[in-house]
């Protein structure tokens, strides 16, 4: 395994040249959350561009022990629940 990158809403869509991304990384971690309260606004289109090109994908959740961990699961499961995995 070569280089990983760990990519949420903080990379901004518009400023990333996928094509060019895409060629230098072998696997892109891509943060879908966070507790219950905050789902990553750019996590399916990060999604949808790596795996385009081939790029294989893991999802980052973190989970907030002060929230019920329940509801944070099934939060996790409907929001990825159209992904397919990346490796």
């Amino acid at each position: 395994m070569g280089h990983i990158i760990d990519i949420s809403h903080h990379q901004a869509t518009s400023s990333i040249n996928y094509d060019k991304l895409a060629k230098q990384v072998d696997l892109a971690i891509i943060r879908t959350q966070y507790g219950s309260n905050l789902i990553d606004r750019h996590y399916k289109t990060h999604h949808r561009e790596f795996q385009k090109r081939g790029v294989m994908r893991g999802l980052e959740v973190f989970l907030i022990t002060i929230w019920k961990l329940k509801q944070q699961t099934f939060i996790i499961v409907q929001s990825n629940s159209t992904l397919h995995s990346g490796f």
